[in-house]
């Protein structure tokens, strides 16, 4: 899908906007897109200019126009990015989200190679778009009704690039000595572009371009993607007298003696059905988390007990990414025994500086337990119980 096609499939773009891109340089346009967690961005820790080469070597100065024709003079302008937290997660009400299908982005978007979701919030059985995030291996692309939540900041004072008229804010992040990550974000026909790029220094070119392919594409409408069917959700805060009493997984639960009460809740989610609770003493904590057993536990459930690969934590030295086989990763960090099989013996194969392992009950119930400084064989005991 290259140079004046891929913008012709974007719908609508006339000829001389072509011809006009296409004067800054012919290419792939959108050639890079990557998938995200719309409830949790991942922030990377580096800045993109590597100090030790001089400026020059970059195909674009941070301050001089660099695409000039009769119609405008743009101007772009790079702003380092750094570190803001490890990890943030954003609290959407009532989240949920499809798949978008093939039909869906060929009305929006053109007949383009793309795959993606719209995601929602919702309340009282009213739900609005939160965003629409496109995708393949390299490049994320969000749209938005609203401002775009990420977790980057700029080193030093913004400043704004000038593309067909439009404030676009560019930032570029070295994730090691080769892998940058390009940013991009601006406004236009009421809605928020955010454009990331996954690549390396020589790929600068590309993404500029696809900021121009993003901006020169239609008008979207999203409103095709309105009033849908929102599904059973739940995102309740329980206290602790609340927790034995719940319907559905109260039965299970586990309240540890002489521990502070930190939280409880019952979730249910598109994906996930449980019911979960902490407490903390001291240095040490008891988390519990109660839900039913899914095709995709299934790899984690221990058959044979006596095969000590599947969990004994003494035979992968840490870091175990480098000792743990990849087809084991699953089941040895976070193990299924079932409840007939569970003994202290097996639980002192787990136990190092804390401890995690599920335990699977006759009705498909699993009970997770995650904890330091725990009294395990009182845990066994009150998992036993439950059998009766």
């Amino acid at each position: 899908m290259k140079d004046k096609n891929i913008l012709k499939r974007m719908n609508g773009i006339d000829d001389d906007l072509i011809d006009e891109a296409m004067h800054y340089k012919k290419t792939n346009y959108i050639k890079y897109i990557a998938s995200i967690a719309a409830v949790c961005i991942v922030v990377f820790s580096a800045i993109y200019f590597i100090k030790d080469k001089p400026e020059e070597e970059y195909a674009y100065s941070k301050d001089e126009p660099v695409v000039e024709n009769e119609k405008n003079t743009d101007k772009i302008v790079f702003n380092d990015l750094s570190l803001s937290s490890s990890d943030m997660k954003i609290a959407v009400d009532g989240y949920f989200c499809y798949d978008l299908t093939v039909e869906q982005i060929k009305n929006i978007f053109g007949d383009l190679d793309l795959s993606g979701i719209v995601s929602y919030t919702s309340k009282e059985q009213k739900a609005d778009i939160f965003e629409v995030n496109l995708n393949d291996d390299t490049t994320d692309i969000t749209i938005a009704p609203k401002k775009i939540i990420d977790c980057y900041q700029l080193v030093g004072d913004e400043k704004l690039s000038t593309i067909e008229g439009i404030d676009v804010l560019i930032g570029v992040q070295e994730l090691n000595k080769n892998k940058i990550n390009y940013y991009a974000e601006f406004k236009k026909d009421d809605l928020y572009f955010k454009l990331e790029c996954f690549g390396e220094k020589e790929d600068k070119e590309d993404f500029l371009k696809s900021i121009y392919d993003l901006i020169h594409i239609k008008k979207v409408d999203l409103f095709s993607l309105e009033n849908p069917i929102i599904p059973n959700l739940k995102d309740k805060d329980l206290t602790e007298n609340e927790l034995i009493k719940e319907e559905d997984f109260g039965k299970y639960m586990i309240i540890p003696k002489g521990y502070v009460f930190n939280s409880a809740g019952r979730v249910i989610t598109q994906h996930d059905d449980y019911l979960y609770a902490s407490w903390s003493k001291g240095s040490g904590y008891f988390e519990i988390r109660i839900f039913k057993l899914k095709d995709e536990d299934k790899n984690r459930v221990v058959e044979d007990i006596n095969d000590l690969t599947l969990y004994d934590l003494s035979l992968y030295p840490i870091p175990r990414a480098d000792t743990v086989p990849e087809n084991l990763r699953d089941i040895v960090d976070n193990p299924i025994f079932k409840i007939e099989d569970l003994s202290m013996k097996i639980l002192s194969r787990r136990k190092e500086n804390y401890i995690v392992f599920s335990t699977l009950y006759k009705d498909n119930v699993i009970i997770e337990i995650r904890g330091k400084d725990l009294n395990l064989e009182k845990i066994l005991m009150k998992l036993k119980e439950k059998i009766k």
